[in-house]
């Protein structure tokens, strides 16, 4: 059975199991290690081109229009309490809302900075736009059902509500908190 990153989905080679990290979330997989990959959910039965029922577009999306997925990369039904495909607790999800308008989902962990393991495009922004952001600057992560900041010492820190963040003290965050990175790169949190 082939094995997928636990936090982004993306496929794992065998040669980079172990002490390595995703090749594209940079996520470590002595933290994370990869989960084997799901059967494929079954399409749903439609006849001719009729458009999808309300039951049917629960499936890929809760009542508020986002996809619910497990860590195991599966679709879940919007209240379902345990994966079927793994038997897992449904995934907790949390928000982050950018200045420039992009939401990010964070289902288990989520660098910020300059460099990997932060996504892609958010590192290339942050050099551009937000060079007072340090390399790795900080980290979300998903604990016990509750979403924490963990700032990694950055040269120009981390603000939570205003005070300055304890470098390598995790905090407890809530909808609606807003956290600024360095000087002028704020996000809010939601739910």
């Amino acid at each position: 059975m082939s094995k997928r990153c636990s936090v982004c989905g993306e496929p794992v080679s065998e040669a980079s199991e172990g002490p390595g990290r995703c090749a594209e979330c940079g996520t470590s997989f002595m933290l994370y290690p990869p989960l084997d990959t799901p059967p494929e959910p079954p399409e749903p039965t439609r006849v001719g081109e009729a458009a999808l029922t309300s039951d049917e577009a629960s499936l890929s999306a809760g009542a508020d229009g986002v996809s619910r997925i497990c860590p195991c990369g599966a679709t879940r039904e919007t209240g379902q309490e345990r994966c079927r495909y793994c038997n897992r607790p449904a995934a907790v999800e949390f928000t982050l809302q950018w200045p420039w308008g992009e939401t990010v989902a964070i289902r288990s962990c989520y660098f910020v900075g300059r460099v990997p393991p932060a996504g892609g495009q958010l590192a290339e922004r942050l050099e551009a736009e937000f060079p007072d952001v340090s390399r790795m600057h900080a980290e979300f992560f998903i604990e016990g059902e509750r979403l924490w900041l963990r700032d990694f010492g950055s040269t120009n820190g981390t603000w939570f509500n205003g005070e300055p963040l304890e470098p390598f003290q995790p905090r407890i965050l809530e909808p609606g908190d807003r956290v600024r990175f360095a000087a002028a790169l704020e996000i809010v949190v939601s739910d």
